[in-house]
C-alpha cells in the first residue's frame, strides 16, 4: 500500500448498520454453503452487544489456531490510524512475525481517534484472548464501526471466554465468524480453497479467508478488514512479502467511492498444520504460493466490490500494453474512480469519451506538466473496447486513436450484463494492470448521505422532536407523515426505526412504495406476510411497515390495510408517508397520529449541499449552487440528485450545467422575458419566448419555469406578482388540458405585457 488516498471525515455518512439477515436474492450466490478449512484453525461469532441495542447480530469474531503461526499484516495509510492498527502492528514487529495464535475482531465500534484509552482497550482485548489461548502476546485485534467512540471494553472482555468456548471448525462456525465482522455489508464474505506445492505434490493444503466492506473502499483498503489463514508452512521471513504482493494486486486494486478509513487491516496466518517443507523466499514453493495467495486475495477483494453501496455492476478495468506497470496501475485506478465513467455505466451509456478522458489526465501530475512528458500514452496507439462476460467478441470503441462506428444495439446488450470489462490497450509496451470497481446509481449520494439518526435530519424541528419523544418512550403509534416530496418524511421514520429496533432493524422494517405496487394484492400478501413473520425484537418494540406515497393506494387497498392493522396491532406498527393526508381514508386517519412536514428552506438545502460538496470534493460556482436550490424547490432529494448528475456529467457544477441536467429553461432567460413583459416590451418578450421554444423546451417546461421565476423577482411588486401568477396559472391549466402550442404561450406573454400598459390603449375608438 503506497499512499494515503483519503481522509476520515465523512459528513452524515453511514458508518455502521447491522447486516441484513435476509440476504438480497442477487447476492445469495456469493455466500458459500460449504467449505474446506485449514487444519488446526477454529472460528466463532458471538453476540456481545458492542453497539447498544444489539441482541441478535454476532459482533465478536474469534479465529484461533491450536499452534503458533507465522503472521503478517498490511494496514491502512490513513494518518488517523485506529488503536487496533497501532497495537497489532507493534505486536507483529515485537514478535518478528511469529508466535501468533489468534485474531479477535469486534464490529459496531471502530476504536478509532480514541487516544491513549483506545490503545489500552485494544491491549485488553488481546490480553483476554491470550488468556483463553494460554499464551501471551499471541493475538492480533481488529475493530470496525463508528469512529470516535470508546469500546464497551468490559462487555467485550467478559464475553471473550464465551467466544473461545464457541470455537469450532465446521462451515457454520466459519460463516458465523464472517458475519460477525460485517457492518454495512449485505452478505458475509467467506471463501476457501485447496492447493498443492511443488515440493509436496501429494499434500493437500487449505486456505480460507473472510473480509468485510461495502462502502469507503479504495486502494489502501478503506473500511476493510480481511483475515486469511492457511495450514501450509510459510516462513516468517517470506510471509510479509507474499502478503504485500498479493494485496497490491487485489485489495489495493479495488475502488467503490474513493474514501480511505482508519482501521483497514488484512492479516495472513500460517500454522503449518498440514506438514511439508517450509516455504522460503526464492523457492519454487514461494512462487507457487504467491500465485495461489494473489488469486485468492483477488477473489476476496472482488466480493467487496460486488457489495458496493448503490452498485448494480461489477466492472473490471484492464490496462495493457503499457510502457511500465506503475503507469498502467495509475490509468486503471483513474478510470475506476471516475464518477463520469461510473455514472455512464449505470446509465448503460457506451460513452467511451469519458474513459478516454480519464486515461488522458491520469498521468498528469500537475496542471502545467507538458503533454510530451507522458510517454506512456500515445493517442495514435490507444485502443478502447468493451469486453462482454459471455465469451463473445469484444466491442471496439476506439482503434489506434480513431473512433469506431459503434453498434448501439450490441453496446446496449453488453451494458445490460451485471459484469463488464473495459479494456484499454496503450500500445507502448508489454506491462499491464487490473482494477475492479462498480457503477454509481443515480441516487448514490442520496443514499450515502441519508441521515441515520434523528439529530441529523434537516428541518421540521418540531416534528422531529415529537419523533425523539417516541424513540425515548419506545412505543411507536401508527403514524401518517404528510408533506411534499424530498423533505425527510420517510428518512425520519427510518431513523426512528433504527433507534427503536437497534440491530433488529433490518429484519423488522418493511418499506414499500405504493405508487409502484398499488392495489389490494400488496396489502393482502406482502404486508400481511410481513406482519405474520416472527422476528426477535427488543422488549416492548414492534415491527414497522413504512408505506411511501400511501395516498396513491386505492380505497379498497386502504380498507384491507385497516383490517390488517387491527389484526396485527400487537406486533406491527404502520407509517404512511403521503403528499396529501386527505387522500388517506378516514378509518386509517382515526387510527394514526398525524405528523406534518413543512417545505425545507433554501438555507437548509444549501447547508446540506455544502456538506456533501466538501466531502465529495465537488468543484462548483455560486450560481451553480443557486441553480441546485432553485431547481429543487425545497426537495432535498432532488437537490442532491441534481448535484450528483451535474458533477458526474460535467465535472463542474455551474448554473448552465445544472439547467442542462434538469432540462429546464435557464431562469435568467425567463426572468429577462418577464422583465420585458413588465416593461411592456412585447417584441423583446416574444423574441425570448421564441428562443426558448427553438431550444426544444416544451410548453410545460416554459410555463412552469415562468411560475417559479415570477415568485422570486425582487423588482416586481406584490400586486404585479399576483396578477402575473394568475395569468400564468390560467395558461398552465390550458396547457395541461392539451393545448400546448407556441401560440398559447405567446398569448400569455402578450397578456402579461398588457397588464402593466395603459388600458386606454386597448379601448376601441367611439363612433
Amino acid at each position: 500500500m503506497r499512499s494515503n488516498m483519503g481522509s476520515t471525515a465523512q459528513t452524515h455518512c453511514r458508518f455502521y448498520s447491522a447486516p441484513t439477515s435476509s440476504i438480497p436474492a442477487a447476492k445469495k450466490k456469493y455466500v458459500p454453503t460449504k467449505g474446506t478449512y485449514p487444519l488446526g484453525f477454529q472460528a466463532s461469532g458471538t453476540v456481545v452487544g458492542v453497539k447498544p441495542g444489539n441482541t441478535t447480530k454476532p459482533d465478536l469474531a474469534f479465529l484461533a489456531s491450536d499452534r503458533p503461526c507465522t503472521a503478517a499484516a498490511v494496514f491502512t495509510k490513513n494518518k488517523f490510524q485506529a488503536a487496533p492498527v497501532t497495537f497489532s502492528r507493534s505486536l507483529l514487529q515485537k514478535n518478528q512475525n511469529k508466535g501468533i495464535r489468534g485474531v479477535l475482531v469486534n464490529s459496531g465500534c471502530a476504536n478509532a481517534v480514541t487516544g491513549k484509552g483506545g490503545l489500552e482497550d485494544a491491549a485488553k482485548m488481546a490480553e483476554a484472548a491470550d488468556k483463553c489461548l494460554g499464551q501471551g502476546d499471541g493475538t492480533i485485534v481488529m475493530s470496525t464501526g463508528v469512529i470516535g467512540q470508546r469500546l464497551p471494553i468490559n462487555k467485550i472482555t467478559s464475553n471473550v471466554p464465551a467466544a473461545h468456548m464457541a470455537l469450532g471448525s465446521s462451515h457454520e462456525h466459519w460463516l458465523t465468524c464472517a458475519k460477525a465482522i460485517c457492518t454495512t455489508d449485505t452478505f458475509p464474505k467467506l471463501i476457501s480453497r485447496t492447493f498443492t506445492l511443488p515440493s509436496s505434490p501429494s499434500t493437500e493444503y487449505r486456505i480460507a479467508g473472510m473480509t468485510k466492506g461495502a462502502g469507503m473502499i479504495h486502494p489502501n483498503m478503506a473500511t476493510l478488514l480481511g483475515i486469511i489463514t492457511t495450514d501450509a508452512p510459510i516462513s516468517s521471513a517470506a510471509l510479509p512479502s507474499l502478503l504485500k504482493y498479493a494485496v497490491d494486486r487485489s485489495f489495493n486494486s479495488i475502488t467503490i467511492d474513493g474514501d480511505t478509513s482508519t482501521n483497514d487491516t488484512v492479516a495472513l496466518l500460517a500454522n503449518g498444520a498440514a506438514g511439508g517443507k517450509e516455504v522460503v523466499e526464492g523457492s519454487q514453493d514461494y512462487e507457487a504460493f504467491q500465485k495461489v495467495l494473489t488469486g485468492f486475495a483477488t477473489e476476496l477483494a472482488q466480493l467487496i466490490v460486488r457489495d458496493g453501496e448503490g452498485a448494480t455492476k461489477f466492472v473490471t478495468i484492464r490496462v495493457t500494453e503499457s510502457a511500465d506497470e506503475e503507469a498502467a496501475r495509475r490509468i486503471a485506478s483513474t478510470i475506476a474512480r471516475s464518477p463520469l465513467v461510473k455514472t455512464a455505466l449505470y446509465g448503460k451509456d457506451a460513452n467511451w469519451g469519458r474513459i478516454l478522458c480519464a486515461t488522458g489526465y491520469s498521468l498528469v501530475s500537475e496542471p502545467g506538466m507538458p503533454v510530451n512528458d507522458v510517454p506512456s500514452i500515445v493517442p495514435e496507439k490507444t485502443n478502447v473496447s468493451f469486453v462482454p462476460t459471455d465469451g463473445s467478441a469484444e466491442l471496439k470503441l476506439l482503434v489506434n486513436g480513431e473512433p469506431e462506428q459503434v453498434d448501439e444495439t450490441r453496446a446496449a446488450e453488453i451494458l445490460e450484463h451485471e459484469d463488464l470489462e473495459i479494456l484499454v490497450r496503450l500500445g507502448t509496451g508489454d506491462k499491464e494492470a487490473t482494477y475492479w470497481t462498480c457503477d454509481y446509481s443515480h441516487e448514490y449520494m442520496v443514499e450515502k448521505y441519508r441521515p441515520v439518526f434523528l439529530d441529523d435530519v434537516v428541518g421540521n424541528t418540531e416534528t422531529i422532536e415529537r419523533l425523539k419523544i417516541i424513540a425515548k418512550e419506545g412505543n411507536m403509534p401508527h403514524v401518517i407523515i404528510s408533506g411534499m416530496p424530498g423533505i425527510g418524511k420517510t428518512t425520519s421514520v427510518l431513523c426512528l426505526a433504527r433507534q427503536l429496533l437497534g440491530d433488529a432493524y433490518k429484519e423488522a422494517v418493511l418499506e414499500l412504495n405504493a405508487s409502484d405496487e398499488r392495489g389490494i394484492e400488496v396489502v393482502r400478501q406482502r404486508i400481511k406476510g410481513f406482519a405474520q413473520k416472527k422476528v426477535t425484537l427488543p422488549q416492548g418494540r414492534h415491527k414497522i411497515v413504512i408505506l411511501d406515497e400511501a395516498d396513491s393506494m386505492t380505497s379498497g387497498a386502504q380498507q384491507a390495510l385497516r383490517r390488517t392493522m387491527e389484526i396485527y396491532s400487537n406486533t406491527t406498527r404502520f407509517a404512511f408517508a403521503c403528499n396529501q393526508s386527505n387522500k388517506i381514508i378516514e378509518p386509517l386517519q382515526s387510527r394514526c397520529a398525524i405528523l406534518r412536514y413543512a417545505k425545507l428552506t433554501d438555507a437548509q438545502v444549501v447547508k446540506r449541499l455544502l456538506q456533501i460538496i466538501e466531502a465529495e470534493k465537488v468543484e462548483y460556482s455560486d450560481d451553480g449552487l443557486a441553480a441546485l436550490v432553485f431547481s429543487a424547490e425545497g426537495d432535498m432529494r432532488q437537490a442532491i440528485n441534481n448535484l450528483q448528475s451535474t458533477w458526474a456529467g460535467f465535472g463542474f457544477v455551474s448554473g448552465d450545467n445544472v439547467f442542462k441536467v434538469v432540462d429546464s429553461p435557464h431562469p435568467i432567460k425567463v426572468q429577462a422575458m418577464l422583465k420585458a413583459c413588465y416593461e411592456h416590451n412585447v417584441d423583446s418578450a416574444l423574441d425570448t419566448l421564441r428562443e426558448l421554444w427553438d431550444l426544444g423546451y416544451s410548453s410545460h417546461d416554459i410555463i412552469s419555469t415562468m411560475f417559479k421565476v415570477t415568485k422570486t423577482i425582487p423588482t416586481l411588486s406584490e400586486h404585479s406578482k399576483l396578477e402575473f401568477i394568475k395569468e400564468i396559472g390560467f395558461t398552465h391549466m390550458k396547457i395541461l388540458e392539451g393545448v400546448q402550442t407556441l401560440l398559447q404561450l405567446s398569448g400569455c406573454v402578450v397578456r402579461l405585457c398588457k397588464l402593466n400598459m395603459d388600458q386606454k390603449l386597448f379601448e376601441l375608438p367611439s363612433k
